[in-house]
């Protein structure tokens, strides 16, 4: 993930992007390797879930945890309904 991670880097800077560190945070699913992912000598946050496109993504994998989110969102929906 460090090599991804380095040629991301690299790209973006050959655009005129940065990475900013303080923004950015990792997680790894069902990984072995646990060691941190730096760009220019600083460490990524590590975060144990976070949302990507309304879906909840979690260190241990499986979908459990999005369904019962979405479960409970769509009962909020359909007791605004009435």
């Amino acid at each position: 993930m460090q090599l991804k991670t380095n040629r991301l880097v690299e790209n973006a800077e050959r655009t005129g992007l940065r990475v900013i560190v303080r923004k950015c945070k990792v997680t790894s699913v069902n990984a072995s390797n646990n060691e941190a992912i730096t760009v220019n000598g600083l460490a990524l946050d590590d975060v144990e879930r976070f949302i990507y496109l309304g879906a909840s993504v979690c260190k241990q994998g499986g979908g459990e945890e999005d369904i019962k989110a979405r479960v409970g969102k769509a009962r909020g929906a359909f007791v605004k309904l009435n």
